[in-house]
């Protein structure tokens, strides 16, 4: 009886792993100080902002989305940091309690266009 042994391995050139934290808010007033916080990084890296959580949250509603949250100011938070084409940083509450954010470091994304099917 034989028994085989297969080892596969292997990286990808390039690109370095993205790192993803998980927050939690404690409340409106958190979801605002972090709003804050993030816009006041991207200012200080002379980056770009976007802000796109209430254009989600419509979106959500219209396609009556499982997790599109209830209509409160902070309901949905989908922002981004950019540097020219490229996103730095996104933050998102999708498909997560209200108060919960995860925040993504892709240093080496392209942001999405109007023209990406996957996007809303």
């Amino acid at each position: 009886m034989y028994s085989r042994l297969l080892v596969l391995g292997g990286c990808s050139s390039g690109k370095p792993p993205a790192l993803m934290v998980q927050l939690c808010l404690q409340d409106d007033q958190g979801v605002s100080d972090f709003l804050n916080l993030m816009q006041s990084v991207a200012a200080s890296e002379h980056m770009n902002f976007v802000d796109v959580s209430a254009d989600t949250q419509e979106k959500l509603k219209v396609i009556h989305a499982k997790y599109a949250k209830l209509a409160t100011p902070s309901s949905v938070i989908n922002v981004d940091i950019e540097s020219g084409d490229r996103l730095v940083v996104t933050a998102d509450n999708i498909d997560l309690p209200t108060y919960q954010v995860s925040v993504d470091s892709r240093a080496t994304c392209h942001r999405p266009t109007s023209s990406d099917s996957s996007t809303f």
